[in-house]
């Protein structure tokens, strides 16, 4: 277990916020997730996706807040230099070992989260065709602005038109490497568009914790 300390959150949109804290021994890999506590030791707690990279040199999580639960409101509530403790670092959803496939994310709403970290981190490392389908109702597409320019493609879409363009990524993109990340409806309908479309199950990497 380690101790990081608050230093700022952002408004995203709604009532989604990006929380960050500094921890400089942090030891983790983009595309992982961890136990973050909030308050008394396991008083409250949550497993997020880190959606900051390694070498951002910070951490950061995204949380809807207007949610009722006790660790949103005690999250909500941090003050800079708070403590929190993160553990439990695991993950199966990494980057390739090389940049020869083409990586497609798919995400909705805050299942940017770990996408970020991806994104970034091989944006960093250079040589991978990166391109996102994100699905949204309104205009608050998470991270777009910052994400865009490191894309070869990109893809903000309404709901209605999201399993469109998951096709027509799977149609002229088909050895790609397929990230989902969501919530279980959306993941299961991507999985059964992308499996119907002939996709191997062995191309999707599916994330869960956002």
């Amino acid at each position: 277990m380690g101790r990081a300390t608050f230093t700022s959150k952002t408004h995203e949109y709604d009532d989604v916020y990006t929380f960050r804290f500094r921890q400089p021994e942090a030891n983790y890999q983009s595309g992982m997730y961890v136990n973050l506590v909030v308050g008394a030791l396991f008083s409250a707690k949550r497993d997020f996706s880190y959606a900051s990279a390694p070498h951002e040199g910070e951490l950061a999580f995204v949380a809807h807040v207007d949610t009722g639960s006790a660790f949103k409101r005690r999250l909500s509530a941090l003050e800079p230099g708070d403590p929190v403790w993160v553990y439990r670092r695991a993950g199966h959803v990494r980057l390739p070992e090389t940049p020869a496939r083409p990586l497609q994310f798919i995400a909705g709403g805050v299942g940017m989260a770990p996408f970020r970290s991806l994104i970034l981190t091989a944006a960093a490392q250079g040589g991978f065709d990166l391109n996102l389908i994100q699905v949204q109702r309104g205009d608050d597409f998470l991270y777009r602005r910052e994400l865009e320019p490191l894309l070869t493609r990109y893809a903000p879409v309404a709901p209605e038109q999201f399993l469109a363009e998951v096709a027509r990524a799977a149609r002229e993109r088909p050895e790609s490497i397929f990230y989902v990340c969501g919530s279980s409806r959306l993941i299961k309908a991507v999985r059964r568009e992308l499996l119907d479309a002939g996709i191997d199950r062995r191309q999707l990497m599916i994330e869960n914790f956002f």
